[in-house]
This record gives structure tokens, sequence and C-alpha cells, in this order.
């Protein structure tokens, strides 16, 4: 997938998940009135056996985001390629939006279930937000080395760029080129800089996201 294929899909998955998540807010903010359901409408999506329904298809959507993305950390065989197991692993963590929406009726929630809402969202948002960030930067380092597609990470792109001037020694000292290379490892310092803190912190949330999925369960079952 090229990097300019990469970027729109990351910008335009961030859109879809933040239109999906007016509704929460507005909630948050006093808005419900103005964004509630039809009284009908939130009668059936209140009722028990429509709750536990979205609640276990939000849960199974996280499991498939879950799994997917194990099998990406730990290297194992997949019938596609990563690239697009990497897109479908953000799908499936963007689609729950929709069915969190209908669980919650578009309320925020309180306590324990107004934390893991949070936990939730941000987990989200921190990762479509940071690989959009990413791949802008890998976009612009793919452009400067020249690369139709784009490798893998920012050091990868730096090496080719590096092995192609080494390539063309007597050009590799002119101006521009030698301002060419260090753009381009100012922009693959900022992507391992990125790299380093967002898919450390959308772990942090999903694991914290799971204790408060736990104790919800637990609540729904034992404590109606």
């Amino acid at each position: 997938m090229k990097w300019e294929t990469r970027l729109h899909f990351s910008a335009a998955l961030l859109a879809t998940a933040t239109l999906a998540v007016l509704p929460l807010l507005g909630s948050a903010l006093g808005l419900a009135r103005l964004l509630a359901l039809p009284a009908s409408l939130a009668g059936w999506l209140a009722s028990r056996t429509v709750e536990l329904v979205t609640g276990y298809a939000a849960l199974v959507l996280v499991a498939a985001a879950m799994s997917l993305s194990l099998r990406l950390r730990t290297r194992m065989p997949l019938p596609y390629p990563r690239g697009s197991a990497r897109a479908i692993h953000m799908v499936l963590g963007t689609l729950p939006l929709a069915a969190v929406y209908l669980h919650t009726c578009g309320n925020w929630g309180v306590h324990l279930n107004r934390a893991l809402l949070n936990c939730f969202l941000l987990a989200v948002f921190v990762a479509l937000t940071g690989k959009l960030a990413e791949n802008g930067l890998l976009r612009r380092l793919a452009a400067l080395a020249c690369t139709a597609r784009g490798e893998r990470s920012a050091a990868t792109v730096a090496a080719a760029l590096a092995a192609k001037l080494a390539a063309q020694a007597p050009l590799s000292a002119a101006p521009g080129v030698a301002a060419r290379r260090v753009e381009v490892q100012r922009l693959a310092g900022l992507e391992r800089q990125l790299r380093a803190v967002w898919p450390r912190l959308h772990l942090l949330l999903v694991a914290a996201m799971l204790v408060l999925v736990a104790f919800h369960v637990l609540g729904v079952y034992f404590y109606p």
C-alpha cells in the first residue's frame, strides 16, 4: 500500500471515528436532549436483551482486533499481506464505536462505566491519531527518498536514501543532497520518537480497558 493511500485511509478512519463519537461527547457536555434518540428506539435499546447483544458485539470486535494485533506482533503467518492486516486491525478497533453507542444509548455513563468508556475512546483515538501522524511523516520521508512504495519504518526509508546517495558519490556532496539527507535524518528521528510513545500508550489504555470490562461484566451479572 502506497504512503499516499495509507495516509488517506488513516485520515478517513479518524474522521469517521470522530463523527461516530460526537453524540457521546454531546451527552457528556449536557446536550443529551438535543441528541436524544426517539423514545421508542431508546426504550428498545435499553432492553436487557439488546444491551447484551450490543455489549457482546463490541467485545467480539475488540477481541478480533486484539487477536490480529497479537499475530502481527508475534510475526505469525497471515493469509494476506501484513499491510492489509494492519488496516483490518484499525477498522476492527474502530467499529466497536457504533456498538458502544447503541449499548449506551448515547449516554456517557457514570463511575466505572464512564471510566471504561473514557479508556476505550482514548485507546481508539490515541491509535488513530498516532498512526495518522506516523503515516504523514513516512509519506514525507518516502518523498524525500524518492521511493514509490513505503517501507516498514522510517529507518528503512533513511537507509534506502543513504544507499542511493552512496551509489551517487560525486553528487552526495552537493548542497541540495546534503540538505535532503539532514531532513531525512530529522524526520526519521521524529518518527522513531512517535513510534516509541503512541503504541505503548495505546497498549496501556487497552490493558486498563480490559480490567474495567471485567468489572463491568461482573457488575452486569452479579449486581444488576
